[in-house]
């Protein structure tokens, strides 16, 4: 399981920077429904930490709203999976 999330989470800081590329040099971008769901299924984190550090959708409102949403819920369930609480 501890495996998956730090693939899912290497995928989504990946995608961030290849999708920063692509908007600096004006070619078709990453959709977002595919950040959307890399950060539901426990990728949140990397994409967070992407955003940051690319300056990727920084000011998009409704994209980083999605993905602190899908920050917590990934906590919430690491948590019950892990039973840290």
């Amino acid at each position: 399981m501890i495996y998956l999330i730090c693939i899912f989470n290497l995928i989504g800081f990946i995608l961030c920077f290849i999708d920063k590329q692509k908007a600096i040099h004006h070619q078709n971008r990453i959709p977002e429904m595919i950040f959307y769901f890399l950060g539901f299924i426990g990728g949140a984190y990397a994409i967070l930490l992407g955003m940051i550090l690319f300056h990727h959708k920084v000011k998009k409102q409704s994209f980083k709203r999605i993905i602190y949403f899908d920050l917590i819920i990934s906590t919430i369930l690491l948590a019950e999976v892990f039973h840290l609480y």
